[in-house]
């Protein structure tokens, strides 16, 4: 075999190249791999479900990455703040919330035994600010609790609270909502009360909790799931309130989730009918509905006077105050009431026993962190 002197130049740059060539390709794709922070998004993931498997915010990765709320994109890398290499622990590590015993005999206030979950929402990670809602919650929790509900039994989440296992996030409303359902007994009443963003997908309702978005489904609150585990429960009377619309600002949506809603076995209070706004209440920081229900529950929807807030008391009463409400400010908000069976139920006691329809009724007022319900209006005068 013949070698020239460009065949020997030829080797010469072939051994070159072998002793050089792996060297630097590793320095190269060493440059071009993945930060420590980031992450690759995969097929089915969102960027709540990404937050949650980090123990992030969905708002802190929209922040860090400079992202608007356009979905992510299989195969897109974004960066984790504050991300450790190990991996996040398990839901199930988080301890859980157990609520205390009740001595028998034990019923103060005047009201039967009973559990609740309470949810309320202010301030979405991704959708933003919301009027009222947490605000709500928080008086609606008051109120059963001077109606004779324990305040070991009524769990209350929000978008505020100062614990991590009461912030109104996915995980914590799945858990909490187990957590009532396992507990309650035959002789309680089971409330279930949410005020925030709802979403409809596919014909199917979610409830969006603060980590969460209308367009993911993943991270939303099934609400016939939420009604079969309320009906698999041993509750012996079981009630869900909705004051809660489509997003689609910073009030609450543009269109009531009512029409794609199904009773499973529970009864069912909502907000609003189909395409109709769930209006704020110009005179208290409250939704316009959630006033009245907490006039109603606090003892002004006793109509028969026999010391006890039913079902249909409750909706009977909050029904009227509305018509009346939007006949003065020109307004259209119907409550809507859909029940599996025709049986009254027993919401609350009212605290002191029976009293006579013609006196005077004190004022209403229930705690909300930025003050207390206005005294409202006398629901016999104009």
């Amino acid at each position: 075999m013949r070698y020239t002197a460009s065949s020997a130049l030829n080797c010469l740059y072939l051994v070159l190249f072998c002793l050089f060539a792996g060297p630097l390709a590793s320095m190269v794709l060493a440059e071009t791999e993945l930060a420590p922070d980031s992450y690759v998004v995969k097929g089915g993931e969102s960027l709540s479900t990404i937050a949650r498997k980090h123990g992030v915010t969905s708002r802190a990765i929209m922040t860090y990455n400079k992202l608007d709320a356009a979905p992510l994109k299989v195969g897109q890398v974004i960066r984790i703040p504050g991300s450790s290499p190990s991996p996040a622990a398990p839901a199930q590590a988080v301890p859980l919330y157990v609520p205390a015993p009740i001595a028998d005999g034990a019923n103060p206030g005047g009201g039967d035994v009973g559990m609740a979950l309470i949810i309320g929402i202010g301030n979405y990670e991704i959708l933003g600010p919301l009027d009222n809602c947490r605000e709500d919650a928080k008086a609606v929790y008051q109120v059963l609790l001077s109606a004779g509900y324990l305040p070991g039994r009524v769990v209350l989440l929000t978008d505020d609270s100062p614990t991590t296992e009461n912030k109104a996030t996915y995980t914590n409303i799945k858990r909490r909502l187990k957590q009532v359902c396992d507990f309650v007994k035959p002789e309680d009443s089971l409330v279930v009360y949410f005020a925030g963003h709802g979403t409809s997908i596919d014909d199917e309702v979610y409830l969006v909790p603060q980590d969460g978005d209308e367009k993911d489904r993943d991270n939303g609150i099934s609400l016939t799931k939420l009604q079969q585990q309320m009906q698999s429960s041993k509750a012996g009377q079981k009630l869900l309130v909705l004051d809660a619309c489509h997003s689609g600002g910073a009030t609450r949506g543009v269109s009531g989730i009512t029409p794609s809603l199904k009773t499973v076995g529970v009864h069912v209070m909502a907000s609003c009918a189909a395409s109709e706004l769930s209006h704020p209440d110009p005179e208290t920081k409250h939704g316009i509905f959630t006033r009245y229900l907490l006039e109603g529950l606090h003892g002004r929807a006793d109509s028969n006077t026999d010391g006890s807030v039913t079902q249909k008391e409750l909706f009977g009463y909050v029904q009227k105050q509305m018509i009346d409400w939007g006949l003065r400010s020109g307004k259209t908000q119907r409550p809507q009431m859909l029940s599996p069976t025709p049986d009254d139920i027993t919401i609350t006691k009212v605290a002191g026993g029976v009293r006579n329809p013609r006196e005077e009724r004190a004022p209403i007022t229930a705690e909300t962190s930025k003050g207390t319900l206005l005294p409202s209006k006398d629901p016999r005068s104009p």
